[in-house]
C-alpha cells in the first residue's frame, strides 16, 4: 500500500504556487502609490461617464448582486446597471448571511439568483467594476475587449484599501462589513465626491 503525501501532483502544486505569487505581486502593485492614483482617477472617470455599468464578483452571490442594487436605488439619471459573476453556475442563491446583511441596507438578495459574465455583457458595458484582484485578473484575461473599462470599484477611493475582500462563507458580520464600504463608495461616487 502506498501513503499518498500529497493530495496534488506536483505539477498542479508549483501551478497553484506560481498562481499565488502572481495574486500577492498583483496586489502589492495596485498598493503601490502612484498605480493607486492613476487607476482611481481613470475609475472615477469611469463611474462618472459611463452609462451602463456592470459589477462583476466571483460568484454573482455576494458583492456583485449587493453593488447593482444599491447603486440602482441611487441612480436617478437614467443610468443602467447589472451584476455578474465568472463561476460557469447559474442560478444559485445568495448565502443567508449575504441575505441578512444586505438588508441593513434595504436591498433585497432574497430573490437573487446568479448570472454568468457574457461576452454580450461585456459589449454592453461602458464600464466594468471588480472587487479584488482575482475578479480583475479572471475579466481581463477571459475578456480582451474589456481591458481599458475594468476597473476596482474601491480605487474610486485613493485613500482606501484598493481590493474589497468576498465575504462568502464567512459570518454575517464579514458581510456588513463588505457591504458598508461598497454602499460607502456607492455614495460618495454617486455624489460625485
Amino acid at each position: 500500500m502506498r501513503l499518498r503525501l500529497f493530495a496534488t501532483t506536483p505539477q498542479s502544486w508549483s501551478a497553484d504556487k506560481l498562481s499565488g505569487v502572481r495574486r500577492r505581486l498583483l496586489r502589492a502593485y495596485f498598493a503601490l502609490p502612484g498605480v493607486r492614483a492613476r487607476r482611481g482617477k481613470s475609475a472615477a472617470r469611469a463611474w462618472r461617464g459611463s452609462r451602463t455599468k456592470l459589477f462583476v464578483c466571483h460568484g454573482n452571490i455576494c458583492r456583485s448582486p449587493f453593488a447593482e442594487r444599491y447603486a440602482s436605488r441611487l441612480a436617478t439619471d437614467g443610468r443602467t446597471l447589472a451584476s455578474a459573476g465568472y463561476h460557469p453556475i447559474e442560478g444559485r442563491t445568495s448565502p443567508d448571511e449575504a441575505v441578512a446583511a444586505a438588508a441593513r441596507w434595504q436591498v433585497d438578495l432574497a430573490e437573487h439568483r446568479s448570472c454568468v459574465l457574457t461576452q454580450a455583457m461585456i459589449r454592453w458595458a461602458d464600464a466594468i467594476f471588480v472587487f479584488d484582484d482575482q475578479d480583475y485578473r479572471r475579466v481581463r484575461k477571459a475578456h480582451p475587449s474589456a481591458r481599458g473599462r475594468v476597473h476596482l470599484l474601491a480605487a474610486i477611493e485613493p485613500h482606501s484599501p484598493p481590493l474589497i475582500a468576498d465575504p462568502y462563507a464567512g459570518p454575517v458580520g464579514a458581510f456588513e462589513q463588505t457591504y458598508e464600504r461598497i454602499a460607502g463608495i456607492i455614495e460618495r461616487s454617486a455624489d460625485g465626491r
